[in-house]
């Protein structure tokens, strides 16, 4: 059956025009009159446009005045030296060209099992088989239950209960001093919409380095490393550590602080002019002059006509020797080999 959508203009309508003389052999060159009837009503003249194709074929273009009503569309094709042509066609509300829905929006334009496509069952990605089988767990005892954990259901109104219903026996007072308001808020916070960011802050906060801090507690030699820290904490270091974390260590470096600015003190009062340092200072360049003063007249005594030498002539005179520098020598070396 020839079908085309409503309204459409794609797709010709085509027909056959005979030589009258055989009315077998195609009759060519024609401009053949065409007329339609939509849906049982009069023939009347098409709209759309006639060419023709080639042997004896000639094909009416699609109009959308011409197939504008729905049903059966009558053709009819007359020329001169030719047989009357006839066809028929059909005119739907679908698209027959169409592979994928045939022009039905209702249907998902898309293949089956698809995404956006029609569901299947026998493996597809729906599974239907599936769904109808879980389908057939809910059993009406199953429905009941759940028709009893809905809101208002009997299991609901019951929990409703619970937390204005005065406690009863002695389980219900251990539970209520059990359940105390600090637990609840545990319970609180595990629901509270900050969860996650908390979670990411301890995610955070557990760097691999602590991490690994913890697997090092878990390890098997964590006995041993222990051990070696009490032998190597020995009481003396630890009473250092006692002494770094007393109450009393800011004072004691407040005392080390006053003590060292008095020595600081008193010596920069010992350096200053009249101080005991500067006092020493002065006797030691005194005696320095002094020492120098005595060498001084020593020297004086000991050249040519000072005391000394004077002496020393007069002995030399004295033992009847010529007062020379080489007998004064002599005179002077006896003298030590004397003592």
């Amino acid at each position: 059956m020839n079908q085309r959508k409503q309204s459409s203009t794609s797709y010709p309508m085509t027909f056959f025009m005979a030589d009258s003389t055989d009315h077998v052999t195609g009759k060519t060159g024609l401009t053949p009159t065409v007329t339609i009837s939509k849906n049982g009503a009069a023939f009347g003249a098409a709209a759309g446009a006639v060419a023709e194709i080639a042997n004896g074929w000639y094909s009416l273009a699609g109009n959308a005045t011409d197939r504008g009503t729905l049903g059966d569309l009558a053709l009819n094709a007359a020329a001169a030296g030719a047989d009357d042509a006839d066809a028929r066609y059909v005119i739907v509300p679908w698209d027959p060209f169409d592979a994928m829905r045939m022009g039905l929006t209702a249907l998902p334009n898309a293949a089956a099992n698809a995404a956006g496509g029609l569901p299947i069952s026998a493996g597809g990605g729906l599974a239907l088989d599936t769904q109808l089988a879980n389908t057939n767990e809910v059993t009406a005892a199953r429905m009941g239950a759940l028709t009893d954990w809905i809101n208002g259901g009997r299991l609901d109104l019951l929990l409703d209960a619970i937390p204005t219903t005065a406690m009863r026996g002695t389980d219900s007072a251990a539970l209520a001093a059990s359940w105390t308001a600090t637990r609840a808020g545990y319970i609180d916070e595990l629901a509270a919409a900050n969860l996650p960011t908390d979670v990411d802050t301890l995610l955070t906060r557990l760097s691999a380095v602590r991490a690994g801090y913890l697997d090092e507690l878990g390890a098997a030699n964590l006995p041993t490393d222990v051990d070696t820290l009490l032998t190597r904490l020995s009481a003396v270091r630890a009473g250092y550590l006692d002494e770094l974390a007393a109450a009393n260590l800011p004072a004691d470096v407040d005392t080390l602080k006053t003590r060292l600015s008095a020595v600081n003190a008193q010596a920069l009062a010992d350096w200053i002019d009249g101080g005991r340092l500067d006092a020493i200072l002065d006797t030691i360049n005194t005696n320095a002059a002094r020492l120098t003063a005595v060498r001084a007249a020593v020297l004086t005594d000991w050249i040519d006509n000072g005391r000394l030498d004077a002496i020393l002539d007069a002995i030399l005179v004295a033992a009847g020797q010529d007062v020379s520098v080489t007998n004064k020598a002599i005179l002077i070396t006896n003298k030590d080999e004397t003592q």
